[in-house]
């Protein structure tokens, strides 16, 4: 399994801060910043406690009393676009909110990579030798795991960063739309 194969899937960036309640006052103040670097911007949610806008259907911003959380779907190989809108609405929203401190910066990297199957997923995963798989039966079965999951995770006074690697199967169900004969 090389790295190289997967595909950035998304990609979440997330402030946390003591109650801002310069919220209720400035939240105007805040998005006629961002609508000025960003006129496609669209209202999609508001309240007293969070506003949410996206931008081009392709970033998700959200403003809320204690958090701050900017998210981008289907991002492209290079990410600099989501760097320059997170440095932007981080600049606007701390100096109009008053922000002296940040309880948590937190940044989520996800990346995919698609198999034929679950078996071939967990396969590969097995195949990276990051864990060791006993043989034998367990727990009464008997057999290669199936879905994987490995993690670790360091952590520093001030810093933290984990790592989480997994096999995962995914399935779309759709119905069919009531009232309609599908035959």
């Amino acid at each position: 399994m090389d790295i190289s194969q997967f595909n950035l899937h998304s990609v979440n960036f997330e402030l946390r801060y003591d109650h801002a309640y310069l919220l209720w006052d400035k939240a105007g103040a805040i998005w006629h910043d961002i609508r000025k670097a960003n006129p496609n911007v669209k209202l999609r949610e508001a309240g007293p406690a969070k506003v949410v806008m996206t931008i081009d259907r392709r970033f998700q911003l959200t403003i809320e009393l204690e958090k701050l959380y900017i998210a981008v779907f289907t991002p492209p190989s290079n990410i600099d676009d989501f760097i320059d809108l997170c440095v932007s609405v981080v600049r606007t929203s701390v100096r109009t909110l008053e922000i002296p401190l940040f309880s948590r910066i937190g940044l989520r990297v996800i990346y995919r990579h698609n198999f034929q199957s679950r078996e071939e997923a967990s396969n590969a995963l097995i195949s990276t030798r990051m864990m060791k798989i006993p043989e034998g039966k367990h727990f009464g079965i008997e057999g290669a795991p199936r879905l994987p999951h490995y993690a670790i995770r360091w952590e520093g006074d001030k810093l933290g960063a984990q790592v989480i690697v997994q096999a995962q199967e995914r399935k779309i169900l759709v119905e069919p739309a009531l009232g309609r004969n599908n035959s």
